[in-house]
């Protein structure tokens, strides 16, 4: 609510059937997670919203594709046209699929891309 809202509901005490919320951030809604007439109880989100630039991207590598990889090395989506450079490399195998997981921030192309898509990504190795 704007501070205008607020006020005006503190001195006039009266509840509308309508109330405008603004997010904090510029970006995109991705979920919503209320429901037309649910009860809400304070700081339950009511929409999932994300900056789509730039972007991070998770990648899931093998343990031997990880050697020689260092943070800031340039990773690019060729089939998208995104680019960027690693931001992490994790530290431990996942459970399930003995991957590892590292981190890229898209920041050239990140339009052509969506949440939750699966992208082949490659890493430089050299500069």
């Amino acid at each position: 609510m704007s501070e205008a809202d607020i006020a005006r509901l503190q001195s006039d005490n009266l509840l509308s059937s309508q109330l405008v919320i603004t997010s904090p951030i510029d970006g995109v809604v991705l979920e919503k997670t209320a429901s037309f007439g649910q009860r809400l109880d304070a700081a339950i989100p009511l929409f999932k919203v994300a900056k789509m630039e730039p972007l991070a991207l998770e990648i899931q590598a093998s343990l031997a594709s990880t050697r020689g990889l260092k943070i800031g090395a340039k990773v690019t989506v060729p089939a998208y046209g995104a680019k960027g450079k690693l931001t992490a490399i994790g530290r431990s195998l996942s459970g399930g699929n003995q991957t590892i997981l590292l981190r890229a921030l898209i920041q050239e192309g990140a339009h052509n891309l969506r949440p939750g898509q699966y992208v082949e990504a490659t890493i430089a190795t050299k500069d």
